[in-house]
């Protein structure tokens, strides 16, 4: 959030960051600029880079294309495991994989008594609400009813990399909006043999902060289909 403060052109006194752990040295982007801007000088053109030649075949986008390599639990990225040791990476990793979850339909869970009650009561009241489509579109509807349901998540969504971060260290953390695809309806927690889906960076490859996520693949499973060991795990406290 401060980051994007800053990108935004809002100024902070970095001393202060710096106790509350929240100073992220940038890389010189003169120096990255300068490199950048040093030309190369290709021999001979029919033969492909070797980096482009290690990524042909193999399914992953080479590491000098937009999107990055991938990441599962078979293929996982080594700095969603690992970070530099400051301070600061500590306090950043700490947050993304044990900070606290907030959920405003559960009683001790971030939202206090009367918060939860009434979340819990408006959920079972016909509002006008967007409701996310087979085709990808978002619709306004008033039925059913959500009773509780998970959030839509579009195929398309960009994730943070900290949500990646968490499903690798916590074992629990398994949503299956976003895990099982096509919106998540009626899957609140994914199967294991979902494992963590697949994801290909979108942004920022690498960055501590940045870094950001979008399907490998659109989910298989529909929206509207659900099988039976599906609604059993979703049933599962």
């Amino acid at each position: 959030m401060v980051r994007e403060a800053q990108k935004a052109g809002l100024e902070f006194d970095e001393d202060k960051l710096e106790a509350l752990n929240c100073y992220y040295e940038e890389p010189l982007e003169k120096d990255l600029q300068r490199q950048a801007d040093v030309p190369t000088i290709e021999i001979d053109l029919a033969s492909p880079h070797s980096e482009v030649a290690q990524g042909a075949g193999s399914g992953v986008p080479s590491s000098n294309t937009t999107v990055n390599g991938w990441t599962d639990e078979d293929n996982i990225l080594s700095h969603h495991r690992k970070h530099p040791d400051t301070p600061f990476h500590k306090h950043l990793y700490s947050a993304a994989t044990q900070g606290r979850i907030h959920d405003v339909l559960q009683f001790n869970n971030g939202a206090g008594p009367a918060g939860v009650a009434s979340w819990n009561f408006m959920e079972y009241l016909p509002f006008r609400r967007m409701d996310l489509k087979e085709d990808g579109t978002w619709k306004a509807i008033r039925w059913p009813l959500p009773k509780g349901e998970t959030r839509d998540v579009p195929a398309t969504a960009v994730i943070h990399s900290s949500v990646i971060k968490r499903m690798l260290a916590d074992p629990k953390y398994r949503p299956g909006n976003l895990i099982v695809g096509g919106g998540g309806r009626g899957v609140r927690r994914a199967p294991k043999e979902y494992g963590i889906g697949k994801w290909v960076v979108a942004c920022e490859d690498g960055h501590h902060v940045g870094e950001c996520f979008v399907r490998k693949e659109l989910p298989t499973r529909a929206k509207s289909a659900q099988t039976e060991t599906e609604i059993q795990h979703a049933e599962r406290p």
